[in-house]
């Protein structure tokens, strides 16, 4: 499988990426600044190199004069807000960047770019991604129903503290209306906080 380097602004984004391309075989490391990049570049000796295109901690860009000098340069993928080349940037065999992808990343569109890069099977690995992704969301759904177990146990527990006025069946509607409310909240977050719970869920040993 490949060496990848993730060189990214948004922390977020790298531990979902690095904790689902381990799950999926590859080689992973991890890099939030210039200087972590030039230490993780020697140890790893990437073959594929992911990198914010021009954020505020890491300028993809920039990294091309780290690499060009190596024996073996990695493929450059560069992660922007729009699915298109920075100005003066031509993407191609003959050049160190070989692709622009859009940042919320599509695992996807970034497993056919690995797959095309390193020569794989991309629907292998779109294969292999997609029961992770139904592990991962078996595993919150029992998340949740666990949970809303636990409410219900702990609210008939306590229904001899009820006050007089309230019915134990009032607390349990009531109860269950909370749930529901910060289940909705929950799916209501922004994109990074869903590829944190979705990391945390790959990185989680079997049982």
């Amino acid at each position: 499988m490949l060496r990848i380097l993730l060189v990214l602004d948004d922390y977020s984004e790298m531990v979902f990426l690095q904790a689902l391309l381990k799950k999926m075989g590859f080689d992973v490391d991890g890099a939030q600044s210039h200087s972590q990049f030039e230490e993780k570049l020697l140890g790893l000796n990437p073959e594929v190199v992911i990198a914010t295109g021009s954020g505020k901690k890491v300028k993809g860009l920039q990294l091309i004069s780290k690499i060009k000098g190596l024996k073996s340069p990695p493929a450059l993928v560069l992660l922007t807000p729009q699915p298109t080349a920075p100005e003066g940037v031509e993407l191609g065999k003959q050049n160190l960047v070989k692709a622009v992808l859009q940042s919320p990343i599509q695992v996807t569109e970034l497993i056919h770019c690995l797959a095309r890069l390193g020569e794989l099977d991309a629907q292998q690995l779109l294969a292999k991604y997609q029961r992770l992704s139904q592990t991962s969301e078996r595993e919150g759904q029992l998340g949740r129903e666990e949970r809303m177990s636990n409410f219900l146990q702990r609210a008939q527990n306590s229904r001899e503290n009820l006050p007089p006025h309230v019915s134990q069946g009032e607390e349990l509607t009531r109860v269950k209306r909370k749930i529901l409310e910060l289940e909705s909240s929950a799916e209501d977050k922004e994109q990074d906080q869903r590829r944190r719970e979705f990391a945390a869920a790959l990185y989680r040993k079997p049982r």
